[in-house]
């Protein structure tokens, strides 16, 4: 309610002052350059909406256990591997448990073998090398 009350930069203007920034990103769809979406790493997933863009909100939705934290992890991945800043909010799990995901699969790794110390020397080499490359990333 409180975003609702504040008031912000997006009062109502006319549509006169809009058109103008409305037709130049029209105008970039149609030549590809400078393009605001982003791929979420899943080409089918970015076929439907067409990528990602600033100003979207996308919900992931679906019944426990369906895989909803894997998918956000996995864009995040990708947004990442394009240095595109992400931010995470989970009310269900640590930060230490979504980082020990991001780097499972990252690294291609059963999260659950790793829980049970049952990895091999190429699998830790793999973990290692993950975090290594999440280490530098915007997230």
């Amino acid at each position: 309610m409180e975003l609702v009350r504040r008031d912000g930069p997006d009062k109502a203007v006319a549509i006169s002052e809009i058109l103008p920034q409305t037709l130049a990103i029209i105008d970039q769809y149609k030549s590809h350059s400078g393009s605001q979406f982003l791929p979420t790493g899943f080409s089918d997933l970015d076929a439907m909406i067409m990528g990602l863009r600033p100003c979207d909100l996308v919900i992931v939705a679906g019944r426990p256990g369906m895989g909803k934290t894997a998918l956000a992890l996995n864009i995040v991945d990708a947004l990442a591997t394009q240095q595109v800043p992400s931010l995470i909010f989970s009310l269900e799990m640590s930060k230490d448990e979504l980082s020990e995901r991001l780097i499972c699969a990252k690294a291609r790794i059963d999260s659950h073998l790793m829980r049970k110390g049952r990895l091999n020397r190429d699998e830790y080499v793999r973990i290692g090398i993950s975090a290594a490359a999440l280490q530098c990333a915007p997230i």
